[in-house]
């Protein structure tokens, strides 16, 4: 009975999080109103993207009006969710290029990383400085006629910002490691020479 009641539970749980898991119009909607603003904000800050971004905008917008015309049940918000899906073929490769970016800026800050010598540092910060800027130039030079050469040309760029970043976690990792290593090190050491509280015991006067 009780293993019942434990399956029972566990099933509801797992019904719940489908639940909340599963497309709604409304939820899909709000997510492709966010999607496109952000695309239209690529094509602002990178105009000679702009042409490919209309094309790809315009061919899932076809999708996301198809899905409109299903109605308001399942089958709409599962067709908007492949609408949002085929934005985010675009969208998320600028997003994946400006989240690199910014985690690079803030590697190069980290506490564990500038603790390692300077000739371990300097060269993996020249390096990923580099590639910011050989990806920002790739990224203004790049004429993309359509969709495919525009993704074409945010991969090369990624392609450096990923390595640039992999080599600053690397040896932020690796120096975190170590003082995590020295700090138990030193918590152990410091158990270690602590000598134990004195024990004081209380005898009763004239009993031997």
């Amino acid at each position: 009975m009780r293993r019942a009641l434990r399956s029972f539970v566990v099933s509801l749980i797992l019904a719940g999080s489908l639940a909340s898991c599963q497309a709604t119009v409304e939820g899909e909607s709000k997510k492709w109103e966010t999607k496109v603003v952000a695309l239209q904000g690529y094509a602002a800050s990178h105009p000679n993207f702009a042409p490919a971004i209309e094309q790809h905008t315009a061919e899932a917008t076809a999708l996301f009006d198809d899905a409109k015309a299903k109605g308001q049940g399942e089958e709409a918000a599962d067709a908007m969710a492949e609408a949002n899906r085929r934005l985010d073929d675009l969208l998320g490769l600028f997003e994946r290029v400006e989240a690199r970016i910014e985690e690079i800026h803030r590697l190069e800050t980290n506490r564990d990383l500038l603790s390692l010598r300077a000739r371990e540092v300097t060269p993996a910060v020249k390096r990923a400085a580099a590639a910011i800027g050989d990806a920002e130039a790739m990224l203004k030079s790049a004429t993309p006629s359509d969709v495919a050469s525009a993704k074409k040309a945010l991969e090369n760029a990624l392609a450096g910002l990923d390595r640039a970043a992999g080599d600053l976690r690397r040896l932020r990792d690796r120096a975190r490691r170590d003082r995590r290593r020295v700090e138990k090190s030193r918590d152990k050491s410091s158990r270690v020479d602590t000598p134990p509280a004195s024990t004081k015991v209380n005898t009763v006067k004239g009993l031997h």
